[in-house]
């Protein structure tokens, strides 16, 4: 069973990202499976998919955290097999569809990391 973890930050390199909340300008995700941490990173230019070469108990989430960096351990949704309507490709959407929350109204991180701390509290 993977682990899936969602980082936000407040890091970056282009002005009008710095509209958005502090903290909470760009967002990526982590994924533990049995072996290793897979480090998944939509940037406006690409996309990352990276695997780290971390000792099998290293604590990547607590290593972000401890970097300032906020990281949620967040649930993997079932969505309803259903086309989604189209969006923007953000950071917010790859996150969106990786972990299957099918929510049309959340396209900042700042919205994205509410929702996630609310599904995690239910």
């Amino acid at each position: 069973m993977s682990a899936f973890y969602i980082v936000f930050s407040g890091k970056t390199d282009v002005w009008w990202l710095r509209l958005l909340r502090p903290g909470f300008r760009h967002c990526f995700a982590l994924v533990r499976d049995t072996e290793r941490w897979i480090v998944v990173d939509p940037m406006l230019h690409k996309m990352e998919v990276l695997t780290t070469a971390c000792p099998h108990d290293f604590d990547l989430p607590a290593w972000m955290r401890a970097r300032g960096y906020r990281v949620l351990r967040v649930p993997v949704l079932t969505p309803m097999r259903r086309a989604l309507a189209p969006a923007p490709f953000t950071c917010v959407e790859a996150m969106k569809r990786l972990i299957g929350l099918q929510e049309w109204r959340i396209f900042t991180p700042w919205q994205l990391y509410r929702r996630l701390v609310a599904l995690n509290s239910q």
